[in-house]
């Protein structure tokens, strides 16, 4: 049987909005939001679960250990994040952007996922040297578009920065110790192949995997700077008859005084492109300036968040539309700048 929830996970260790040398880093608080629960027996074979959003996981519970050793029969908590959306990958810190050859590049997602199992409160890891006990997902395209024949899979990590980053990853199509029989040190290939209109991959670690590709955009990286003015806090302009302190009383205003300067250590900006399934951040921040190199001739959306409170549930946010390399000042006002919880924050980036 196989038990089903979501759940806020409270086993992360870092906060909401933790701030790292390089500014404000992982919601891990959004993460926890979006996870899955399931609970699946070990011992079996095979075990299969269908996610929210229609991606099929199959693993082979006879082949997991604790510590490096078997584990008997019960129950496994599996705990499994999935990202499709730009909002998920801005609030959540997963951009799209991997490092090849030392240089970062822009990837176009087919979905971001992060697979961790538990038994009896004790992380549990998969006998890599079993060649049975790969985790094999199937992804429909449609969740990102058509199908890409060129998708690849990569591991997330945190770098020492606090920048989270996507790495190739590949996978043994023949295992270690199905190499040793054979005379081989093991085979490795593509994690990701395209079977009826799903993309297949195979996940022999556990953490965080994405199914990606390089980007095809074909204009030239240009240095692109965005200015973001401060938020001036005064009386409310949309109508509303009530002050900024009674339409938001969970936001405490009197730490901010007359105005909210954004930077590095308070808020973030997504760069999403209509065309592709992508999102990268922007860098910088000192003095409210924002750079980064971007595709000349790409259309994309600027996207600014800043929590209000500690919850993170409270947004001053705004998206600025433009064509890279025709404007030669970007900035957002004052006044573009607009207040909103989680919900109006998630619907306007996925809107676009």
């Amino acid at each position: 049987m196989i038990i089903f929830s979501c759940s806020d996970d409270t086993d992360y260790s870092i906060t909401n909005f933790a701030i790292s040398p390089s500014g404000i880093t992982t919601s891990n608080e959004h993460i926890e939001s979006i996870t899955q629960l399931f609970s699946v027996p070990s011992g079996n074979e095979e075990v299969c679960f269908t996610s929210a959003r229609g991606v099929v996981v199959c693993l082979n519970t006879t082949c997991l250990t604790v510590d490096g050793q078997p584990i008997g029969f019960g129950s496994i908590q599996l705990k499994y994040v999935e990202i499709f959306d730009p909002a998920d990958m801005l609030l959540g810190n997963k951009p799209t952007v991997g490092i090849v050859d030392g240089q970062q590049v822009l990837l176009e997602s087919g979905g971001e996922f992060k697979i961790m199992l538990f038994y009896d409160g004790s992380p549990v890891e998969l006998d890599w040297h079993s060649p049975i006990c790969d985790i094999q997902m199937t992804i429909p395209c449609e969740l990102t578009g058509d199908c890409n024949n060129d998708m690849s899979g990569w591991s997330g990590a945190v770098d020492s920065n606090g920048n989270f980053n996507w790495s190739l990853s590949d996978v043994f199509v023949q295992s270690p110790t199905m190499g040793v029989i054979s005379g081989l040190n093991g085979l490795m290939g593509n994690a990701v192949t395209v079977e009826d209109n799903n993309y297949e991959m195979v996940v022999q670690s556990l953490g965080w995997r994405n199914c990606d590709v390089l980007s095809t955009f074909t204009g030239d990286p240009t240095s692109t700077t965005i200015t973001c003015d401060p938020y001036i806090i005064g009386p409310s302009t949309d109508g509303d008859e009530g002050s900024l302190e009674e339409q938001w009383p969970e936001i405490n205003w009197d730490q901010f005084g007359s105005s909210f300067s954004f930077d590095n250590t308070n808020c973030r900006i997504g760069v999403s492109f209509p065309s592709v399934t992508t999102l990268m951040n922007m860098d910088g921040g000192q003095d409210g300036i924002f750079q980064q190199n971007l595709p000349m001739g790409e259309e994309c959306n600027f996207i600014l968040m800043a929590p209000l409170n500690e919850e993170g549930d409270v947004f001053a946010y705004a998206i600025k539309n433009t064509i890279i390399g025709s404007d030669v000042d970007i900035s957002i006002s004052s006044n573009e700048i607009q207040l909103g919880n989680k919900a109006d924050l998630i619907s306007a980036i996925n809107n676009l």
